[in-house]
C-alpha cells in the first residue's frame, strides 16, 4: 500500500512541476496586426507581451479606433477579456459609447472610468500583473521612463498587452519610454493615416489605411411619447 502511495505522490509531484513550467511560459511570438499593408511590412507582428503607444489628435477618433483594433487582436490571440481605462479628458471631448465598441470581443470588453492619470497607471499595472487580461487600453498622458518600465514588466509578468492611448504632442520632443512601439494615428477621408514613429525590430513608415465603418445595423427610432415602438405589431 505504501508503495502505491509513493508512486502516486511521485506522479503528482511530476505533474505539479510540469504545470509550473507551462504556467510560467511567456508567449513571445508577435501579435498579428490583421491589416494587410502593415502585415506585409511587419510579418513578425507587434512585440508581445509588451507595452505599446498610440498617439492621436483630440476628438479625432482615429487613434481610438486603431487602439481598439489592436486590443481586439490581442483578445482573439490570448482568449481573455480586454479592459479599457477611459479618461474623457485625454483624447475625446465626450464619453465613449461602450456598446458600439464591444462587437468582436468574444471574451468581453470591460470599461473602467478613470478620471485621474495616476489612477489609470495604477489600475493598468494591477490588471496587467493579474494575468487575467489579454490587453488593457489606457487613455493617459505619456508616462516617464520609470513608469513605462514598470508597465512593460507588468505586461511581461501577466503575459498580456498594454496600449497607451496618448494625446498628440510634437513628435520631435517626445520623451523616451520603455514602449516597444510608438504609433501616431489620425483620420483622413478614407480612414486612418498611420505612422510608426519607432518600434522594436520595425522600420518607421507612413501608411494610409482605408476603413469602412458605416456598415452597421440601423433601426428606426420610436416616436416620442408613450406609443408602441412597433405600431403594426401592436395593431395585430
Amino acid at each position: 500500500m505504501s508503495s502505491k502511495l509513493e508512486i502516486a505522490r511521485h506522479a503528482l509531484r511530476q505533474a505539479e512541476r510540469q504545470w509550473a513550467v507551462h504556467a510560467n511560459l511567456v508567449e513571445t511570438a508577435g501579435l498579428a496586426l490583421d491589416i494587410p499593408v502593415l502585415d506585409q511590412c511587419f510579418p513578425q507582428g507587434l512585440a508581445c507581451p509588451a507595452l505599446h503607444e498610440v498617439h492621436g489628435v483630440t476628438a479625432d477618433g482615429a487613434a481610438t479606433g486603431f487602439a481598439r483594433h489592436l486590443a481586439q487582436q490581442a483578445g482573439a490571440r490570448f482568449q481573455k477579456p480586454v479592459f479599457w481605462l477611459h479618461s474623457p479628458s485625454v483624447l475625446d471631448s465626450g464619453g465613449l459609447y461602450p456598446p458600439a465598441l464591444q462587437a468582436g470581443f468574444s471574451h468581453g470588453l470591460y470599461f473602467i472610468d478613470s478620471p485621474h492619470p495616476r489612477d489609470s497607471f495604477w489600475a493598468l499595472e494591477e490588471i496587467l500583473r493579474s494575468g487575467q487580461a489579454a490587453a488593457v487600453v489606457a487613455e493617459a498622458p505619456l508616462p516617464d521612463l520609470t513608469a513605462s518600465r514598470r508597465l512593460q514588466l507588468a505586461a511581461e509578468d501577466g503575459n498580456g498587452m498594454a496600449f497607451l492611448l496618448c494625446p498628440e504632442t510634437d513628435r520631435d520632443s517626445l520623451p523616451s519610454t520603455a514602449a516597444r512601439s510608438r504609433w501616431q494615428v489620425t483620420g483622413n477621408e478614407d480612414g486612418w493615416q498611420v505612422s510608426l514613429l519607432r518600434g522594436q525590430g520595425m522600420r518607421p513608415g507612413h501608411w494610409s489605411i482605408e476603413r469602412n465603418d458605416t456598415e452597421v445595423p440601423l433601426y428606426l427610432a420610436a416616436t416620442a411619447g408613450n406609443g408602441p415602438v412597433y405600431p403594426q405589431a401592436a395593431a395585430a
